[in-house]
């Protein structure tokens, strides 16, 4: 007879498995039940790993986690921005996110220096960062948000929340060879009723007071009265070489911002910033100079020193009487107070060689006050009303010390130093009231405004013997006085649409200018002002971002571009201008696409621009004095600009890269006998930068750079200039962790300049770090040394349309630098 079975099993996580096999029998199916307890058994699962994304969406903002793209050499913001997807500078070392330019960085939400871009690039310390965000679609009123549809980026960065309720930063001192000093402290708060930020910057490493800084250290209406003055000679810049290599200087670098309350209703800003610095640099050049109709070559060496000086004061502010209205008042005042001084040897191939000193002092003074209303009447209408007025007055005086003078300005022998005074008195008033309307999910602006602006100029001019300044020689020719004014009258609008599912946005700004001056002869004229833009910014897909504008613009010419007298742009040069009476007219096309997702950033864009009216340059040298015509006319001139960008994180694999590629062309016109000739500047460029990391603990940066320019001036004028020039650099950065308290790095630069010319340039930099970081506490030590190879000189070139120079800078030499750093 067959016997059956049962089988019988329990299982638990965590606890060994019970079997029980029981035989079945017909004659006994009584069972003996026993309470049986299972064994603990825990089971070890396998590591497992969770990578989060470092980028991430949510609305209009996008947040970066700092912690996935720093490596241990990075220390500022600077450092790291630009690797995050959709950040980049531009030429002009402007901050771009999706190729829009960046207006304000705030430091969680709170506005310290935030207009100032440049400093705190410079400054603000990475350490204390959990997260960049970078903010679209923003409006600097926050009463007007939903409502102005100025399409701001903004840039947040958030901090770690251990120092949100601390104060924050990092300082630096150290001293080394070649008289290099430093010291670099930096700190903010953010806690309590009292919110601030001081930032130091004292030292002789030739990271200078450059003209980004200077430019923040202006409010815009302030620059308009700088073309009437002279222009100094300025330090040579030179990208992708650190300016440490080839300046030196000394700074002295203060700024200080508090934010504070005066009760519930009233928020105040009060911003004090001074800069003086020394930088000093020789060069030598060999150039090649439009000179009627050809070009002539001219060597010289240079050494130039200049003194920058300058405050800026501000006062804002904020007065909310409830919570749908606001006043705001700035108070500004501003100074410049540089000097400059050059002294030049000059050799040409058919003339003796001039030698000339030139010295140049200013006393600027600038003061602005602007009030400024707005009201949210309803969640869908707004207002603001606004007044503002400024008012300037810059003093200058230059001398220049040749015995060329003689011959240039036939004078008698014994005068030979040249006096030009410069005083130019402006005041600008603006003022304007705009309406808010958000019907049916459209965005509707329109508004009035009423511009006045005048400016009284004197510059006057002779010539003396530097022994025996009272003996003088007054030239007529640069001595007069001349007072233009302007007035502006115009209304503007702006209207946000939907059309086929595309978001469009309309402008168009329609006024009359009334255009005044008293010489050669007391003149007024009537001119239209118009302006009309289209702009599209569509997000399809998720990951997909198209972005379109179409303008076009008619203009009186600036104020300082009427004038048809012989004017002095600097003691070397002098300029007039012709057919100024001509309307400025251009049309522009912007197109862009951006493809994000996750850590991968794609960028194609292009810029296609026309001016209807060309501007032909004519220009001629007696000895080292040059006189220059810009000659309006309505032959027209073209521009190209295209480029794209990629920007792809590994995170599996610790390795980023960033790629770019790009031309750019533009037209240039040259006045020649009489006739209307044309040329071309071209270039092109491209880089590659790879950063690669092995277990946190060995990082490398390689990058590639090269760049293409091409110089083609008019058929009868080839003759005397180079026009092709190839230039290509290399970097290799590497750190090294090699525990919890030592580092070290190492970074090695190759540059080919000027391939294939007889001014070419090849050059080596090999610069290496040790880093000592004291256990468990915010010091670390370090000492470095830079120009290991102890390189001597550094070429390279400035293509202007009627100018060509290779220069060449000495480097600084070998030097080495101790230093101790705490971070808080």
């Amino acid at each position: 007879m067959t016997t059956d079975s049962i089988e019988i099993s329990v299982s638990a996580a965590g606890f060994d498995t019970w079997n029980k096999h029981i035989l079945l029998s017909p004659t006994d199916i009584a069972f003996d039940w026993r309470i049986t307890l299972l064994r603990s058994s825990p089971t070890t699962l396998p590591d497992a790993h969770v990578i989060a994304s470092p980028t991430w969406k949510r609305g209009d903002t996008t947040f970066f986690r700092v912690s996935a793209y720093t490596d241990p050499s990075d220390r500022k913001l600077k450092d790291i921005i630009t690797k995050l997807p959709g950040f980049e500078l531009n030429e002009d070392g402007r901050l771009l996110y999706k190729r829009k330019a960046v207006q304000k960085i705030t430091i969680d939400g709170e506005e310290i220096f935030a207009d100032k871009l440049q400093l705190m690039l410079n400054s603000f310390p990475v350490h204390v960062l959990e997260q960049i965000q970078a903010l679209e679609n923003q409006t600097s009123n926050p009463l007007l948000k939903g409502l102005h549809n100025e399409q701001q980026v903004f840039v947040n960065l958030a901090l770690k929340k251990e120092k949100l309720k601390a104060a924050f930063g990092d300082g630096e001192i150290g001293i080394g060879t070649q008289g290099r000093y430093a010291i670099s402290p930096v700190l903010f708060a953010l806690y309590g009723k009292l919110k601030g930020g001081l930032i130091g910057n004292y030292n002789s490493l030739g990271e200078g007071f450059d003209w980004k800084m200077q430019e923040e250290m202006k409010q815009p209406v302030q620059r308009a009265a700088e073309p009437w003055m002279l222009q100094p000679s300025t330090i040579s810049v030179i990208n992708n070489v650190a300016a440490r290599r080839y300046i030196r200087n000394k700074l002295f670098d203060t700024r200080l911002q508090l934010n504070w309350a005066a009760g519930k209703l009233i928020k105040l800003k009060t911003e004090i910033n001074f800069v003086a610095d020394k930088q000093s640099q020789e060069s030598s050049l060999v150039s090649s100079l439009l000179n009627a109709n050809t070009f002539f070559e001219r060597t010289e060496s240079n050494e130039l020193i200049n003194k920058p000086r300058a405050f800026l004061v501000n006062q804002e502010i904020i007065a909310k009487p409830d919570s749908l209205s606001q006043w705001l008042w700035l108070i500004s005042t501003s100074g410049n107070f540089s000097k400059n001084q050059r002294s030049s040897l000059y050799n040409y191939s058919m003339a003796a060689s001039d030698t000339a000193f030139q010295n140049m002092n200013n006393r600027w003074g600038s003061a602005q006050l602007h009030l400024q209303y707005t009201k949210r009447i309803h969640s869908t209408k707004a207002k603001r009303w606004w007044i503002s007025t400024n008012t300037q007055l810059n003093q200058q005086t230059g001398i220049g010390v040749s015995n060329v003078y003689q011959q240039i300005f036939q004078l008698p022998a014994k005068y030979h130093q040249l006096v030009q005074q410069m005083d130019v008195w402006r005041l600008h008033a603006n003022t304007g009231m705009e309406w808010l309307h958000k019907p049916r999910k459209r965005l509707f602006t329109y508004g009035i405004q009423l511009q006045y602006e005048a400016i009284n100029t004197q510059p006057f001019r002779y010539f003396t013997q530097p022994t025996q300044p009272i003996d003088s020689f007054i030239s007529n020719t640069g001595s007069f006085k001349n007072r233009f004014a302007y007035t502006n009258l115009s209304i503007h609008t702006s209207s946000s649409f939907l059309l086929q599912g595309w978001p469009i946005t309309f402008k168009s700004n329609v006024g009359v200018q009334l255009n005044q001056s008293n010489y050669p002869v007391k003149a007024n004229c009537i001119k239209p002002a118009l302006l009309a833009a289209l702009e599209s910014r569509k997000q399809v897909g998720r990951n997909w971002t198209v972005t379109m504008s179409i303008n076009a613009e008619a203009t009186p010419l600036k104020v300082h571009q009427q004038i048809q007298s012989v004017y002095p742009v600097s003691l070397q040069a002098f300029k007039s201008y012709a057919n100024t009476k001509l309307l400025q007219i251009s049309n522009e096309l912007q197109a862009g696409v951006s493809y994000g997702k996750g850590n991968t950033m794609h960028q194609v864009y292009g810029i296609i621009n026309r001016h209807w009216n060309g501007n032909a340059i004519s220009s001629r040298y007696v000895q080292f004095v040059q006189i220059a015509i810009d000659s309006f006319n309505r032959v027209p001139m073209d521009g190209l600009h295209v480029g794209y960008n990629v920007n792809q994180n590994y995170l599996r694999h610790n390795l980023q890269w960033t790629a770019s590629i790009g031309s750019y062309q533009s037209a240039n016109q040259y006045s020649i006998l009489g006739d209307i000739l044309s040329g071309k500047l071209q270039s092109l460029w491209g880089s590659i930068i790879l950063i690669k990391s092995w277990q946190k603990k060995y990082y490398v940066t390689t990058q590639l750079q090269g760049s293409h320019f091409w110089n083609i001036p008019p058929a009868k004028l080839e003759k005397g200039i180079t026009q092709k020039v190839l230039n290509i650099s290399a970097k290799l950065k590497n750190s090294m962790v090699w525990n919890k308290w030592l580092k070290s790095e190492m970074e090695m630069n190759w540059l080919l300049n000027n391939i294939r010319n007889p001014n070419s340039n090849k050059l080596l930099l090999l610069d290496f770090a040790l880093l000592y970081t004291v256990p468990e506490k915010p010091f670390n030590f370090s000492i470095k040394a830079e120009n290991l190879l102890n390189a001597r000189r550094l070429q390279t070139v400035w293509q202007y349309p009627d100018a060509q120079s290779f220069f060449s800078i000495p480097l600084v030499p070998l030097n080495l630098m101790l230093s101790a750093r705490i971070e808080l």
